[in-house]
């Protein structure tokens, strides 16, 4: 079975309501946290194998909030105990967007990522999909 390095610029997104989560509700095909005061992970996983190179990580979600951010994406390693980014998802206003970040896997970060989505417990978090994309001339021979 292939991997996601075996393929020049493969992408691969995972829906929300496929990835494990420990807060919030499945509405409509999406999952949903809006319980004022409960912080938690809406989205965790897909620990998807991931060799050294540049990628390209979105979430398509929205927000609404009295606070211009009340969720985090972040990447992370767990095999390696190490953070890889961690960013604030900026208040949609209840319309759905799609957020894009770049990053960099090394040797010390390469093996199973996460991508997390973080509810902050302020208002309410919608998230339809994340996913991975390989980018750049970083193919291995």
């Amino acid at each position: 079975h292939a991997q996601f390095g075996d393929f020049p610029y493969p992408e691969q997104r995972w829906s929300a309501v496929g990835l494990p989560s420990n807060i919030g509700t499945i509405e409509d095909g999406f999952r949903v946290a809006n319980k004022e005061g409960t912080p938690g992970l809406l989205t965790y996983g897909p620990y998807w194998v991931t060799p050294e190179g540049t990628y390209e990580v979105g979430v398509r979600y929205k927000s609404t909030a009295d606070v211009d951010s009340n969720a985090l994406l972040d990447i992370n390693s767990p095999e390696r105990s190490k953070l890889v980014q961690k960013i604030p998802l900026l208040n949609t206003q209840g319309e759905f967007e799609e957020f894009f970040t770049q990053i960099t896997i090394d040797s010390t970060t390469h093996g199973k990522i996460e991508v997390r989505t973080f509810y902050e417990g302020q208002g309410s978090l919608t998230v339809d999909w994340i996913q991975m994309r390989r980018v750049g001339d970083n193919v291995r021979e």
